[in-house]
């Protein structure tokens, strides 16, 4: 994996906390610096990798398109389709063709789900105030 350096100037407060860090880990500041900046960052690691370029995308967006996603919904005409081919595959009553458009609808569904959610972390991450679950059932 290529480096990169940086110099950055601490506050000296910030800069005690990360030296006590380190030194109850046993491990150097730079290393400890590193640990820290990885874990406050959003990951996409775990992430199946054909989602990986779109998620990265929506970190380039600023705040304004994020919500965008983050608020975003799919079509009324699919979901009625999603809930209608739910209820015939649960009756085992679907056909070779709708079962196709099923697991293209899902797969529509959990690629929106997770690009949704995502937002939602960059966002949050940013500072940004996002609803609690509370707040969304209000609604």
């Amino acid at each position: 994996m290529a480096t990169h350096s940086v110099t950055l100037q601490l506050p000296q407060e910030i800069h005690e906390r990360v030296r006590r860090l380190a030194k109850g880990i046993g491990q150097p500041i730079k290393k400890t610096l590193l640990k820290i900046v990885e874990a406050g960052l959003p990951s996409l690691k775990n992430i199946p990798a054909e989602y990986q370029l779109d998620l990265a995308r929506l970190e380039m967006l600023n705040n304004t398109d994020l919500w965008k996603v983050a608020e975003s919904e799919m079509p009324e005409t699919q979901q009625r389709t999603l809930e209608r081919l739910l209820r015939k595959n649960q009756a085992g009553t679907l056909t070779e063709h709708e079962n196709q458009e099923l697991d293209q609808l899902r797969a529509e569904a959990n690629r929106l789900m997770l690009r949704k959610s995502y937002a939602y972390v960059l966002l949050k991450w940013r500072d940004c105030q996002i609803p609690t679950l509370a707040d969304l059932m209000k609604e």
